[in-house]
């Protein structure tokens, strides 16, 4: 063979060593920067909640001097989000009352401050005013069910003496205990009770009639229209 026709064998050139080395080095740099953002996302992936040193009563308005605050972390954040007072948020709540006991080193919920967690429904009742639940026991009573949240009704009893309206055009906040989702026709639905906001001077007389009556609530269903 000749001179000429001699294929030479060795190293690398020096311009695929550099690029293989600085392929090297972006790797790694792509590496690093994904680990920093996992550790700071484990790492901000808490939150601050509260825990209570004593026993709160219901009724009682609380303070940050009632609680410690405390880091939790897991895998459902966005959810506990959602329940729990942060403790910065405490500020929000500190003049809304307990509407349950809690008892030492329990977590502060936002359920803690409202009927069943719904504050929207407690914060609509005036100052005037009392929210009462009332007994539906079968269809016929509460007009095939087609009574719901935001209709008005006559609520009649029998109290001996002939039947009597004692809540007129009372406005439904809450129909309780359904068993069924129904569709628009009502049919589906199956609840016990319908809660309606009353006058609180009204509280006493409509409690004495409804113990009084043996046969429960009839519901008069208004229409849409006056």
């Amino acid at each position: 063979m000749s001179s000429g026709s001699q294929i030479k064998l060795g190293a690398p050139s020096t311009s695929n060593a550099n690029r293989t080395l600085w392929i090297a080095i972006a790797l790694g740099a792509v590496a690093a920067v994904a680990n920093l953002i996992f550790v700071s996302s484990v790492e901000s992936g808490t939150i601050s909640v509260l825990k209570a040193h004593g026993r709160l009563t219901v009724g009682s308005r609380v303070s940050s001097s009632d609680f410690t605050a405390i880091d939790i972390s897991g895998q459902d954040l966005k959810e506990m989000k959602a329940l729990v007072v942060e403790s910065g948020d405490l500020k929000a709540f500190t003049e809304t009352p307990l509407a349950e006991t809690l008892e030492p080193g329990q977590i502060l919920m936002q359920s803690s401050f409202g009927l069943n967690g719904n504050r929207g429904f407690r914060n609509a009742i005036k100052p005037d005013e009392r929210a009462i639940a009332l007994s539906v026991k079968d269809e016929s009573s509460a007009v095939a069910y087609f009574v719901q949240k935001g209709a008005r009704v006559d609520v009649w009893v029998n109290t001996g003496g002939g039947m009597e309206n004692i809540i007129p055009d009372a406005l439904v906040k809450a129909v309780g205990e359904a068993a069924i989702v129904g569709g628009d026709s009502g049919q589906g639905s199956r609840y016990r009770t319908v809660t309606v906001v009353v006058p609180r001077e009204s509280v006493k007389d409509i409690l004495f009639k409804l113990d009084a009556s043996k046969n429960g609530v009839v519901l008069a269903l208004a229409g849409s229209t006056p």
